[in-house]
Order: structure tokens, then C-alpha cells, then sequence
């Protein structure tokens, strides 16, 4: 497996093959020769060459967010708490594009507050996303109680391990409905968690499977939110997601798909947040490569 520690001199060393490798092929449309034959194996050198530094740039750009997620979050708003397996860390983990699921996640929860989540035990460096507060072993219980009562909003990313039962059962008795909010991933582990409520409050099947589980982002399928009796109601991905997303991994697409699904949940809080824009100067880029590589298509 790659260092992440090496990805950032990695970047530099693959960008200046990029460059270079540019340059040169530049130059055979304006040269004879020999010289010719050194710009088109530099032409060929350059597409690999600006993958690989972009893919060493995510990952160094990763390692600093990383960095930042252990450090301690602004305490001047209510912090949003996000509560999840451990295990289930690897996926939200995992680039989609310039960004972790868990990144786009927060990114669209962080207009309600800092979101705070707690540290895997013995883990040094976390994975990008939420704030990680350290607990300690013999009284986590009390201290995540003590976080549900300041928080602003609860979420909950389904999953079944002992400790995420405890802090399910916890939030039905601390937190208010209308500040509880389900992150779905899994459909048995959805249900498992609403079997724990009211039987007349639970989830009707087909809902489940139509068409709240067809769309999806990474990992996530959509999300649940409750009503003052804890009755739940489903809050889908917009139709487009589902191939869409899989597609572009634009980070602000994702943001944006994330942003609409949790209106209800903004509307509720009082809150009100601007939509996500677009990264234009990413637009252009990409633009500025497919243009290249179709005017050097015509030329040759």
C-alpha cells in the first residue's frame, strides 16, 4: 500500500513530468526530425504522468484533512454528533473524487453545526470528515450522553455493532425526534434499528425498497427522519443520483444531491443555507484538457 506521507513529494515529482512532457510534445507540431519522434513518445508520457499527479495530490490533500479531523472543533455553535460503526469507517472513508463519502456527508451537515464524531480507541490518524473526540474507555457512555444533550442534530449511520445499539437506544431517550436523523447504507440494518421503536411506528417494506434503496451515493441509499411520535419518514437521493453520481464523482455534485435530499431536515432546524457552487476553475480545466487532446487528435 502507498505512504500517504510520500504523496505530496510524489505529486510534485509527476507534476513536473507533466509539465515537461507537455512542452516537449507542444513542440513537434512546430519541428521536423528526429525531434519529432522525441515529442510524440513525450505526448504519450503525458496523459499517464498527469493521472498519477493527480492522484498522488488527492491523496496528500487527503492526509492534511485527515490532520485536521483529530483537531478540536469550534464549541461556538451546538455541534451536529455523527454516530457510526467503527467498522464501517473504510467505506465512508474511500475517495470519491477529491473527496471521502464521509467528507461529502459532513460538508452538507456542517451548515447545522460542527460535526463531531467519536474516535475509534488507539486510532492516530482519523479518516477525513467529522471532527474525533477522544473517549475514554470506562466512561464513554457518559460522555457520548453528554454529547447527545448539546447537540443540535443526531445522526446516525445504520449499522448493528453493540455499541451503536447502546447509542441508538440512548438518542430515543435523550434526543428529541425531530433532532434524530438515520444515514442509510443498509436496508437489514435499517430495519433492524426501526424494529427498536414502536411496532405501530415501524417502516412499511415496499417503502424500503422503492424507490428510497435504488438511488445511492457511494455507500448511501438516503435518509430517514421522525415526526414527534418517532413515526419515521423516508428522505430519498433525487432521481438523477442513482448513475449520475457514479459517473461525474464531482465533489460539488455529490454536495449539491446531499444538499436537496436534507432540506426538510434544514427547514426544520431553521436553517437556511446557500446551495453549493460549482468548481469552476475545475470545469475549466477539464475543459482546457479535452480541448487539447482534440486539437492534437486533428492535427495529427
Amino acid at each position: 500500500m502507498d505512504d500517504p506521507e510520500r504523496s505530496a513529494p510524489l505529486a510534485r515529482r509527476w507534476g513536473r513530468v507533466t509539465v515537461a512532457s507537455f512542452l516537449v510534445g507542444l513542440t513537434g507540431n512546430f519541428t521536423s526530425g528526429w525531434w519529432q519522434g522525441v515529442a510524440a513518445v513525450a505526448a504519450v508520457v503525458f496523459l499517464p504522468a498527469f493521472l498519477l499527479m493527480q492522484h498522488h495530490d488527492r491523496r496528500a490533500r487527503l492526509l492534511d484533512r485527515r490532520k485536521q479531523a483529530a483537531a478540536a472543533p469550534s464549541a461556538e455553535r451546538p455541534p451536529v454528533v455523527y454516530l457510526r460503526s467503527f467498522d464501517d469507517d473504510h467505506v465512508a472513508g474511500r475517495l470519491r473524487g477529491d473527496r471521502t463519502e464521509e467528507e461529502a456527508l459532513v460538508a452538507a451537515l456542517a451548515h447545522i453545526g460542527p460535526v463531531v464524531a467519536v474516535a475509534r480507541p488507539g486510532e492516530t490518524l482519523p479518516m477525513a470528515g467529522a471532527h474525533r473526540t477522544r473517549l475514554g474507555d470506562a466512561v464513554w457512555q457518559e460522555e457520548v450522553a453528554a454529547l447527545l444533550r448539546r447537540a443540535s442534530l443526531v445522526v446516525l449511520r445504520t449499522g448493528g455493532s453493540p455499541g451503536l445499539r447502546w447509542e441508538w437506544a440512548a438518542v430515543r431517550r435523550i434526543v428529541p425526534p425531530g433532532r434524530t436523523l438515520l444515514v442509510v447504507d443498509d436496508a437489514a440494518e435499517l430495519r433492524e434499528m426501526l424494529v427498536a421503536l414502536s411496532p405501530s411506528h415501524g417502516l412499511p417494506g415496499w417503502r424500503l425498497r422503492w424507490p428510497f434503496l435504488r438511488r445511492r451515493v457511494g455507500s448511501l441509499r438516503g435518509f430517514v427522519v421522525f415526526d414527534g411520535d418517532w413515526r419515521p419518514r423516508t428522505l430519498p437521493l433525487p432521481r438523477a443520483a442513482a448513475w449520475l453520481l457514479d459517473l461525474s464523482r464531482d465533489d460539488a455534485l455529490v454536495h449539491g444531491v446531499l444538499h436537496r435530499a436534507l432540506r426538510p431536515v434544514y427547514a426544520t432546524l431553521g436553517v437556511a443555507p446557500a446551495p453549493p457552487r460549482r468548481d469552476v476553475a475545475k470545469i475549466a480545466w477539464a475543459l482546457f484538457v479535452i480541448v487539447l487532446f482534440a486539437w492534437a487528435l486533428w492535427r495529427g
